[in-house]
């Protein structure tokens, strides 16, 4: 079950880039799209707790710094890393540092949960990485080096490899309503400070409401419902490589949805990351297999 969750999220990430484009269209930058993912989804939320239970708003103080944690790594520190990525290395490189995410991911589950760290994973992280690189670029890219553009791609690999790990903590001590309203709001707030909030207020028109609001329905509230529901069955570890299946529906959106070229190099991609998906089910370990001695007869 946890798998099918985590996969179901991954999808509707994979979406993203129809309501962003839109919204690009429409004429707000990346860092504005960010805030409006953000604050539409602590919007919505925040209506559906005061009709369903006003008393989710009230929340352990203890929690707060948890809250602002998962804020901050799953809507700030991943958006402005990798919006700041693309501008400095370009797409391609971007996004390969942003699915280093595994990698932190497994290694501080291992630090914080004692979560075995195992060639399967390891394969996976390498294939996951593998995959999104050949999956973006075609395997045709130019290389951009930049100390400011590698370390915000880094930080937004390192924020989506957080995430699972702060989700998993609050999970079995505040509401998932909590989790997401909270989330979602000290994400929006913390996005504030790299925008013209006067100026993105002026913007504002229905084409910017209608897909702001598809926005945050389906790739980020009901995504990250199904993401936090499926923490609760699978390690925050294999969560995060399942989380690279967002790369394979992006991949086949902009063939569809944007008429992108898909070659050979982009499908080899796409392979690597579902046979990235499946392997942390496999068992490597030699010594586990049990040896039956034939008994001889006599």
């Amino acid at each position: 079950m946890g798998y099918i969750l985590v996969i179901l999220a991954a999808v509707l990430w994979g979406t993203l880039g129809i309501p962003v484009d839109a919204l690009k269209e429409a004429g707000l930058n990346s860092y504005e799209v960010g805030v409006t993912r953000s604050f539409f989804g602590a919007a919505l939320m925040g209506a559906f707790m005061v009709f369903y239970d006003i008393r989710f708003f009230k929340v352990d103080l203890k929690l707060v710094p948890l809250l602002i944690g998962v804020g901050a790594a799953s809507q700030a520190g991943l958006n402005i890393g990798y919006f700041i990525a693309i501008s400095q290395l370009g797409l391609g490189i971007a996004v390969v540092l942003l699915y280093t995410s595994p990698v932190f991911a497994n290694l501080l589950s291992f630090l914080i949960y004692r979560e075995r760290l195992t060639i399967s994973k390891g394969i996976s992280v390498i294939l996951a990485i593998a995959g999104c690189f050949l999956a973006v670029t075609g395997g045709v890219f130019t290389i951009s080096l930049s100390f400011l553009g590698i370390l915000s791609g880094l930080l937004s690999g390192f924020s989506f490899g957080i995430t699972p790990i702060f989700s998993k903590k609050l999970g079995a001590r505040a509401s998932l309503l909590q989790i997401l309203f909270y989330s979602f709001l000290f994400g929006g707030i913390i996005q504030l400070f790299f925008i013209d909030a006067g100026g993105y207020l002026l913007k504002f028109n229905m084409e910017i409401l209608f897909y702001g609001m598809i926005l945050a329905v389906f790739p980020t509230i009901l995504s990250f419902t199904l993401y936090n529901r499926g923490l609760k069955f699978i390690e925050p570890g294999i969560a995060s490589i399942l989380c690279v299946m967002e790369v394979v529906v992006a991949t086949l959106v902009a063939k569809i949805y944007f008429s992108e070229a898909l070659g050979p190099i982009k499908i080899l991609g796409i392979l690597l990351i579902i046979l990235a998906s499946i392997l942390p089910n496999i068992n490597f370990d030699p010594f586990r297999r049990s040896r039956k001695i034939p008994v001889l007869e006599v």
